[in-house]
């Protein structure tokens, strides 16, 4: 199974390094290059685009701050929606509004593609121990 985790920042980076040591092929991005060489060096696989990194996945995990960035990964320009195959579960771990969730799912499910919103709290300890 391959995980792509876009946002490498403290509940990003738990989570990518937690699907690692589960034996997961992960690949990881971040917008910081210092991010992306942390997870590198944590044995990840590193992508230089967002879009890049959904290649070939069979979950994306998007763990941005807000919907503007969520829009952003999923739907501008060489988007991750447009390389992710079909059947494919895209986790939106922002907080975003409830309608904006609700239309994110439709858009994706459009697409063939499963959305799942699941903010995320509990801290970068409770995420880096899975």
């Amino acid at each position: 199974m391959k995980v792509a985790v876009v946002g490498l920042g403290a509940m990003g980076m738990g989570i990518a390094k937690s699907s690692l040591r589960a034996g997961l092929d992960t690949v990881g991005f971040d917008v910081s290059e210092d991010k992306r060489s942390i997870f590198s060096k944590a044995g990840g696989e590193v992508a230089i685009k967002s879009e890049q990194a959904a290649v070939d996945s069979d979950c994306l995990a998007i763990v941005v701050v807000n919907q503007e960035q969520t829009e952003a990964v999923l739907f501008v320009e060489n988007c991750a929606s447009n390389v992710l195959p079909m059947g494919d579960v895209v986790i939106g771990c922002a907080t975003v509004t409830p309608d904006y969730a609700r239309d994110v799912s439709s858009r994706l499910n459009s697409m063939g593609l499963l959305y799942l919103d699941a903010p995320i709290s509990g801290g970068s300890i409770k995420a880096t121990d899975g």
